[in-house]
């Protein structure tokens, strides 16, 4: 059930507000109010996953992040692909997180690590911490973007077990099942879109 489905099913319950119906969905009375007016919301399907993990609310998915030029040199230093973000771009975190879910972007998978915990170091703890609370002994992470580090590693077994994890949240199944999606100017077309 996606979330306008789930807001149409509670909204059926006799005299339930706006504030208990944001309760309920664990998102603002902005986003409820917003989609029960048309305007759609497609940003709320984000917040369970980010919830549980770093307790995002969806007010921080608008928020925008101007892509450094440090994150840039050291991205393209190192080889890393994506979607081509360019040093003093403006991108919302939602954006950002599309970006990375969809085209492993290097440049997005930094700014949003430094932007969520302060740093790449913090936010790389963070990632370890959770690894450990979810028992992936053969896990260990040492950036957040993913490209080769002497410590940086896991096993298919322990991927596995991530994935199911992260498939789970059916909301955050639909962000990585997306087949286009508009990033910036940029329209991207994942390969399940093609």
């Amino acid at each position: 059930m996606n979330i306008g489905e789930r807001i149409t099913t509670l909204r059926k319950e006799k005299d339930i507000s706006q504030a208990e119906l944001a309760k309920r969905l664990s998102v603002s009375r902005q986003a409820v109010s917003k989609w029960e007016n048309g305007g759609g919301y497609p940003e709320i399907t984000l917040l369970p996953a980010l919830s549980e993990i770093f307790g995002v609310s969806v007010d921080y998915l608008l928020e925008e992040i101007t892509i450094s030029q440090a994150v840039y040199n050291e991205m393209k230093a190192a080889g890393s692909s994506g979607i081509g973000l360019e040093p003093g771009e403006r991108l919302t975190v939602e954006s950002l997180l599309y970006a990375l879910m969809l085209r492993s972007d290097g440049i997005a998978a930094s700014e949003l690590a430094r932007y969520l915990a302060g740093s790449e170091e913090d936010f790389v703890e963070l990632m370890n911490q959770k690894a450990e609370k979810m028992g992936l002994s053969n896990t260990h992470f040492e950036n957040p973007h993913g490209l080769d580090a002497e410590n940086h590693y896991s096993t298919a077994y322990d991927l596995a077990i991530l994935s199911r994890y992260a498939m789970n949240n059916p909301l955050f199944a639909q962000i990585v099942s997306t087949k286009t999606v508009k990033i910036g100017e940029r329209c991207i077309v994942t390969p399940i879109g093609r």
